[in-house]
């Protein structure tokens, strides 16, 4: 097990826009999170979230679990052996209809690519805020830097979260996830205005990166992250599946 959190951490490192949830809960959740390799395949998980790489290898799916649904996500190569061994695939994200997987941008913000706003008209959220959001979205309050929020005749309309940071020795980030506007304020500039605010929010707590995934073909958003600065450094392409099960009979 020690080898394969060695190979985990080495391939993750190298490409933290991609492993950086997995990295996370390699640190924070490490009592349930796994990593199996087979040769340089490779396969991290926590909970149901399965990230795959290295050789298509079908091997690494013998021990996901059959029980229920899953998530995987991998690179493009291994949606053939996906369709194969899993049935009732859909999409993570169901907003976008053009494909049966995601294809989401693994994007990343260095502090000197940074291009924050002068103003902002959301601010950090704080505990009074919590009786205006969801469950969810209260333990990304209370999680790594919290959120942003714009908050308007007592009710919020936009709002962002970094609940997930990571600093150490060799390096530091968080993740920026959950960003949304209520649809009657879109177009407003307020996607912009929030993301801004939280990265914001992240770097002067000391991070040196910021990570996001987001739909590539949810082309308004990576417009507002290509204007913050944030860069594509990688793709993964996720799906939500069952496992086939295997049959026994003879």
């Amino acid at each position: 097990m020690k080898d394969n959190i060695r190979y985990f951490l080495k391939i993750a490192i190298r490409d933290l826009a991609k492993y950086c949830f997995m990295v996370w809960d390699y640190y924070y959740m490490s009592d349930i999170f796994q990593v199996e390799t087979i040769g340089s395949t490779l396969r991290c998980t926590y909970g149901q979230h399965n990230l795959i790489s290295g050789k298509i290898n079908p091997d690494i799916f013998m021990n996901i679990d059959d029980r229920g649904e899953v998530v995987i996500s991998a690179d493009l190569e291994w949606m053939p052996s996906i369709v194969e061994h899993f049935t009732d695939i859909k999409q993570l994200d169901s907003s976008w209809d053009e494909n049966t997987y995601n294809s989401f941008l693994c994007m990343e913000l260095s502090k000197k690519d940074f291009q924050t706003k002068d103003e902002h008209l959301s601010r950090k959220l704080n505990q009074e805020d919590q009786k205006l959001v969801s469950m969810n979205r209260k333990i990304h309050m209370k999680s790594g830097v919290g959120g942003a929020g714009i908050v308007e005749n007592g009710s919020l309309v936009a709002c962002g979260f970094a609940p997930h940071v990571v600093i150490n020795e060799s390096f530091s980030f968080a993740i920026v996830r959950d960003v949304w506007t209520r649809p009657s304020y879109r177009g407003k500039g307020f996607g912009y205005d929030i993301s801004s605010k939280i990265c914001s929010i992240a770097f002067e707590e000391g991070v040196e990166k910021i990570f996001l995934w987001v739909e590539e073909n949810n082309k308004a958003a990576v417009r507002i992250y290509e204007k913050i600065g944030f860069i594509t450094a990688n793709k993964a392409y996720s799906v939500i599946a069952k496992k086939k099960k295997l049959n026994t009979n003879k």
